[in-house]
């Protein structure tokens, strides 16, 4: 979808779920992590924002063998 465009999804399907955002670690990334916590937040269990701890997104992430929960939150 890319930044900014948070609005436009369908974000139903995560009522009642823990949802964790594994932000994109720039600028724009962050923005639309926090545009989708403030959408999920009144109908999830639970949402946290998370920053992947290699390269810049989660796709870094997993390509360089680390496990999804080794991802660090997000420092506001």
């Amino acid at each position: 979808m890319g930044a900014g465009k948070a609005r436009l999804f369908d974000w139903s399907s995560l009522a009642g779920h823990t949802v964790v955002i594994v932000t994109d670690d720039d600028e724009p990334g962050r923005r639309h992590a926090m545009q989708v916590h403030e959408l999920v937040e009144p109908i999830a269990c639970g949402v946290a924002v998370v920053v992947a701890r290699a390269g810049k997104d989660a796709a870094d992430h997993i390509a360089s063998n680390l496990s999804t929960s080794a991802v660090e939150p997000l420092d506001n």
